[in-house]
């Protein structure tokens, strides 16, 4: 049995530290340096590769995993729980995805039209109809068939709030997969990671990691006793699977990068997970709680400033190696500052304002 104290208390910790990781996905140079530089690059193309392509790919998954094993923390659905779950969700997910979504488009409108810039994926804006603009909110690759990649909203990084809204809404069916067995649900869930179909406007991955924390939950699986009885071994699998992934990607290898990716990935948590149990159990809550209460906001606000933090660094730094590492590792620092600040100015004078655009985060 998994203590739930314990549990509560590892979310809180991982919170902040993913959130920054999420921000080092989105911190990159290759829209403002020409690719013949970047790629002679060496040294800052490894750093970023292992930061960016593989430790912070843990995090988008885990944020799924969280979400599914406190989804059905009840271990059961009913009907009433169901239009429970939704009604709680519509105001923790649903808002807060249309008003950062309607507030990145109005940027990307004014932008458009006083700056010349057309950043929209979709073409000029005003150019829209009333459908481009549902798409904008929602898919910009206005996928409509199982064969469609599901494309980005207007603020890419709320595909995660996307997917999860949708997945709420199929939420039934991913519980009755889980509860069919134990582990031909999890053969199930692989299947569905796998597939080269998709539901429209989601991405596979989404639907297999929520899962995996369903099962987590129904089966009341000791995941943290695993991880720090499992800890050199795990290290160990994530290690292989995360060369592994290096070598399927040089080849373009589909299957194989999935493979190695999802091995990687829930071996390189159980990692994470283990040391940060070590560290609480020392420590307790490793962070302020004023900064942890901060991560939706830092999640829902960095793509703009960081693109621009991004632009000034190629603009202002030597296009070399170690001013692009240094600019690289600090801007994602820099970013959450600024982020936690303005979360705690907009939480002390205007909480009910914040309340509503964090989804009472």
């Amino acid at each position: 049995m998994t203590d739930k104290k314990e549990i509560s208390l590892l979310v809180d910790n991982l919170r902040m530290p993913m959130m920054i990781g999420i921000v080092f996905i989105h911190t990159h140079f290759f829209k403002y340096i020409d690719a013949h530089t970047l790629q002679s690059l060496s040294a800052y193309n490894a750093v970023s590769y292992i930061i960016t392509d593989l430790i912070c790919q843990l995090f988008v998954p885990a944020f799924f995993i969280i979400a599914g094993y406190f989804f059905f923390k009840e271990k059961q659905l009913t009907p009433e729980l169901y239009r429970t779950k939704l009604t709680k969700r519509f105001f923790s997910l649903v808002i807060p995805f249309l008003f950062w979504n309607a507030l990145m488009l109005m940027i990307m409108l004014v932008q458009e039209k006083y700056l010349g810039a057309t950043s929209s994926r979709m073409g000029t804006m005003t150019d829209y109809s009333f459908s481009d603009w549902l798409y904008a909110f929602f898919d910009d690759n206005r996928s409509s068939t199982i064969y469609d990649n599901p494309g980005q909203p207007a603020s890419v990084q709320f595909w995660f709030i996307r997917d999860l809204i949708l997945i709420c809404l199929i939420s039934p069916l991913i519980y009755w997969i889980v509860r069919t067995n134990k582990y031909l649900s999890l053969v199930l869930l692989t299947i569905i990671y796998f597939l080269p179909w998709h539901i429209p406007h989601m991405n596979n991955l989404s639907i297999t990691y929520f899962g995996i924390g369903v099962w987590l939950q129904k089966y009341d699986i000791d995941f943290i006793g695993c991880a720090k009885k499992g800890l050199w071994g795990l290290l160990l699998i994530s290690l292989i699977g995360m060369t592994g992934n290096y070598f399927a990607e040089q080849n373009d290898i589909l299957y194989a990068i999935k493979a190695c990716r999802i091995v990687f990935i829930l071996s390189g948590l159980l990692v994470v997970v283990a040391i940060v149990c070590h560290l609480q159990q020392k420590r307790g809550h490793l962070l302020p709680s004023y900064i942890e209460q901060s991560s939706f906001f830092v999640f829902a606000y960095h793509i703009v400033p960081t693109a621009i933090l991004c632009q000034l660094a190629c603009r202002l730094l030597p296009h070399n190696s170690l001013c692009l590492i240094i600019a690289y590792l600090t801007i994602p620092f820099v970013i959450t500052a600024i982020g936690v600040a303005i979360s705690i100015f907009l939480h002390r004078f205007m909480p009910r304002f914040t309340a509503i655009i964090t989804g009472g985060r």
